[in-house]
Order: C-alpha cells, then sequence, then structure tokens
C-alpha cells in the first residue's frame, strides 16, 4: 500500500468520524454540509425506505437530528476500503439514545459509502439496518 492509499484511509476516516460527530451532537447544518450536493445521494434509515435526492435525505436528517435527547454512537469493527474515488466503510453502531431516566440502546449494521470530489470526500450513501442476529463476535 503506497502513501496515496494511506492519505486516502486517513480522509476517508476523518469524513466518516465527521459524520458520526454531526450525528451524535444532533447538528443538522453540520450533517448536510458532509454530504455530496447532488440528487444522486441516498440514505436508508433503519427499517425506513429508500431516500434518494437532497430534499429526501437532508429531510429525513432534519427529523432525526431534531429529537432533544442527544444520541450518544460508538462504533464498532469499522472497516475502511478504497477504490480510486470511491470508499466505502462498514461497521456497526452502537446507539444509546433517550432521555437519562430510560435510557435505551440499539445496535444497527451500516454501510457509508464516499465519493471523492475537488479533492474533498463527500458522503453519497449511507444504509443502516438493525442487527437481528451475529455470525460471530465484534472485534472491538
Amino acid at each position: 500500500m503506497g502513501w496515496h492509499d494511506y492519505q486516502a484511509l486517513k480522509e476517508v476516516s476523518q469524513a466518516n468520524r465527521a459524520f458520526y460527530e454531526a450525528f451524535s451532537a444532533g447538528d443538522y447544518e453540520a450533517m448536510v454540509e458532509l454530504w455530496l450536493d447532488e440528487d444522486s445521494i441516498v440514505c436508508v434509515h433503519p427499517g425506513g425506505e429508500v431516500l434518494q435526492g437532497r430534499l429526501k435525505v437532508h429531510g429525513s436528517w432534519r427529523a432525526i437530528l431534531s429529537d432533544e435527547s442527544q444520541m450518544q454512537i460508538s462504533l464498532v469493527d469499522a472497516q475502511f476500503q478504497v477504490a480510486g474515488e470511491v470508499a466505502w466503510v462498514t461497521l456497526t453502531e452502537r446507539l444509546h439514545y433517550g432521555p437519562p431516566e430510560d435510557r435505551r440502546q440499539a445496535e444497527t449494521t451500516a454501510t457509508n459509502l464516499f465519493q471523492k470530489r475537488g479533492g474533498r470526500w463527500w458522503m453519497v450513501l449511507h444504509h443502516a439496518g438493525p442487527l437481528a442476529r451475529r455470525f460471530f463476535e465484534p472485534e472491538e
């Protein structure tokens, strides 16, 4: 693996971290800034339909991030892959949400797809679904 590959992995890791920081902070403006500004973007939230295009994707994040109870997210077993101008991250999300007196936890599996344009990695797809069973124990 060459220097450019390591640099790309570092940049994708930073973009992925920024996504989860915006998510955890409930920061809608930061979330929108991470997504490619095109109608080809796609988002699938756990149990939800496929949302394509800026209006639907941004609208879904506005609704999710407007919830008053902040969500804490920890990531498990993140795997990063880069192929030219496209990169993807697969991982398990551990979500802690709800008011302090009734804190809940859920696990989802997710794939985040990034595309490099103009020297920057942009989110083009987030697909998360509930984790119903495990074949192997997670690597922490």
